[in-house]
């Protein structure tokens, strides 16, 4: 079968993450069918011109997910069935569990000694993810406050932020970020970032950064006339939304900044929407004057940002790798 991939040098995504998200997509648009055959890796790689282990890495995760089925001897084929993904990431952990228990049994260990060692496993592997530290790196404090919370939730990693500002400004850059595991950047930051930090090349991790889903589609629904207004604590935060309002939506004119801390004297006669940065950072004299203002009519929208599932998948890897080496050290 050929597949329609096509591959991103430049992207900071991996080459084998591209290549699980787009044939994951190919599934759910229905152009993959159950039982359908995917390519030798030998094949695809020889095609999309990456290593073997690049699609060998990438067909793993797709059966991890359940997305494909590999049968020795066959090939991997689009998986037959899509149950439940939350219940099948149970019956799976169960199934584990159950054999290693059976396991520990067959050797006459009694269940209480087994239940000894779990929590020990368990704790010390708590231990191990919650020693690594991650840097966050971002030019805008709302880009990075975004940045960091959604990378610490996904990850369950300790993640500081810091602004690439700051961080030039130290007499040695490189020195005051030694004490991470991995610095994360975004894409259009990655080469100054690498040039100021070339002892620690090794730790720094491309990160993509986009608006979210649901913030593309209603800046894309602005009516070209909309008097638009932007709350933002940088001038480069405002700047970016005033790139996207541009490049999204067919609106003319350019949106009004509105100091964070100066919020509540907005005036919102005539105002159509009022974009936020992300983040919880409200005031209580905040929350009243944005429900004020709706029910003005003003449309309120929260400008949020998103990580990559790529570079997620990455990072759950680098994170994964940490926590072996410290365990086996």
């Amino acid at each position: 079968m050929n597949l329609p991939l096509a591959l991103d040098p430049h992207s900071s995504t991996p080459m084998y993450a591209q290549i699980m998200e787009q044939i994951e997509g190919l599934v759910k648009k229905g152009i993959l069918h159950p039982g359908d055959r995917l390519p030798p890796e030998r094949d695809l790689a020889r095609k999309l011109v990456v290593a073997r282990g690049t699609v060998k890495k990438a067909y793993e995760l797709l059966e991890q997910r359940r997305i494909v089925e590999g049968t020795q001897g066959r090939g991997t084929f689009v998986a037959s069935s899509r149950p439940d993904a939350a219940l099948d990431r149970r019956e799976r952990a169960l199934g584990a569990l159950t054999r290693a228990l059976d396991a520990c049994e067959d050797l006459s260990f009694t269940p209480g000694e087994i239940l000894t060692w779990c929590q020990l496993l368990v704790h010390r592997r708590q231990e191990a993810r919650a020693g690594v530290n991650a840097l966050a790196l971002d030019c805008n404090p709302e880009a990075l406050a975004a940045f960091s919370s959604h990378l610490q939730d996904q990850l369950g990693i300790s993640i500081h932020g810091r602004l690439l500002p700051d961080l030039f400004d130290a007499v040695n850059p490189a020195e005051s970020c030694a004490p991470y595991d991995l610095i994360l950047v975004p894409v259009t930051h990655f080469d100054e970032v690498a040039a100021r930090l070339e002892p620690l090349k090794s730790r720094l991790v491309q990160v993509a950064l986009a608006p979210a889903h649901a913030t593309i589609a209603r800046v894309g629904a602005l009516p070209a006339g909309a008097v638009v207004a932007v709350v933002s604590r940088s001038r480069t935060f405002f700047d970016i939304v005033c790139r996207w309002v541009d490049h999204l939506s067919g609106h003319s004119g350019i949106p009004r900044q509105v100091p964070l801390d100066r919020l509540t004297e907005l005036d919102v006669t005539g105002l159509h929407t009022l974009i936020l940065p992300p983040g919880s950072w409200q005031r209580p004299a905040d929350v009243q004057f944005l429900a004020r203002a709706a029910r003005a009519g003003v449309q309120i929208l929260h400008f949020e940002y998103q990580v990559e599932q790529g570079s997620i998948i990455h990072l759950q890897s680098l994170i994964k790798l940490i926590v072996q080496q410290r365990l086996e050290s």
